[in-house]
Formats: C-alpha cells, structure tokens, sequence
C-alpha cells in the first residue's frame, strides 16, 4: 500500500484541518507550546508528524482558540471569516501538493519533508 494518498478534512476537539499520506500527516493547527502564563493567543501553524517525529512550521498570524474554531467551521460564505477558512485551505493544498512531489510511491523521510517545507538545504 506504499504511495497510496489519502486526503481528508475532520472536525475534532482541536478543529483542524488535516491531511496525510502513509508515513507522514500534517494538520493546519494552533501552536500552543509556551512557557507564558496567561497567553490567549497562539500563532496558525502547520504541524507536521513523519514516522513519529513531529516539527511545527509557522504559517500565519495569532489567533485565539475561538477565533480558530469560528473560522475553521464557518459555513456561510458570506462570512467574513470564510474568506481566511478559503485561504488556510488552499494552503493546505498548497502543502499536499508539496509534499506529493516528494512521495513519488515511497514512504518520506522526516529530514527531507523538514528541509523542503521550511527552504533550508542544510
């Protein structure tokens, strides 16, 4: 089943938006890692989970945990908030197709998704 592609979108206690392949997963999500007390706000970010190893690579501004969950299930599209619930999902597009090029039938290496998402070659 090496190659094999699947593409979803759930809802869950953390309201994501999530994607995946076979070794490899990434969810549009709120960086909650802080050592501040009373922070409200965290920073959107995709994380990113390769056979176990999970980095996070920043992706756009703060947000608050119900600024998150009303962009994430807005429905109408006459919503002001649909408009960034349309631009985080092409995004994610933008991230599976990334990540598709690398796939080409076997599974990805934790090091080279890394490299690739966040420029560096090193």
């Amino acid at each position: 089943m090496k190659g094999k592609q699947k593409f979803c979108r759930i809802k869950s206690e953390e309201q994501k938006f999530y994607s995946g392949f076979i070794n490899c997963t990434f969810a549009l999500v709120l960086d909650k890692r802080t050592n501040r007390k009373d922070c409200t706000s965290f920073p959107l970010s995709i994380r990113f989970t390769v056979d176990r190893k999970i980095f996070y690579h920043r992706v756009g501004s703060n947000y608050t945990e119900k600024e998150f969950s009303d962009i994430t299930t807005v429905g109408k599209s006459k919503s002001d908030k649909y408009e960034l619930q349309k631009q985080w999902k092409d995004l994610m597009d933008f991230y599976k197709n990334l990540l598709q090029g690398l796939n080409k039938g076997k599974d990805l290496d934790f090091d080279t998704v890394k490299s690739v998402v966040t420029g560096n070659t090193q």
